[in-house]
């Protein structure tokens, strides 16, 4: 995760699988946030992702890769993709 990553760490969730928490810091209702997560398999390998925004503690938001892959307009996901940088 480009600029997250010595911010990272490991958790587990409630039910006890394997997780990452990453602190965003301050976000404002109109300022955008984005991370990328940069994945050893494709979503298309089957390997499912749950991410879930917490405010004080709380989930406040989730959204799963199951609905992400299930959108209307995938061609889109694939266009909001960026290539790797060149060495």
């Amino acid at each position: 995760m480009p600029g997250y990553k010595e911010r990272a760490k490991e958790a587990k969730t409630a039910s006890g699988e394997d997780a990452l928490r990453l602190p965003l810091g301050a976000i404002r209702y109109d300022q955008p946030r984005h991370v990328l997560i940069e994945l050893k398999q494709p979503i298309s390998s089957g390997i499912g992702i749950t991410a879930t925004v917490e405010l004080h503690g709380k989930a406040a938001f989730t959204a799963t890769s199951d609905a992400a892959a299930a959108a209307p307009a995938p061609e889109l996901v694939e266009a909001e993709k960026v290539p790797p940088p060149v060495p």
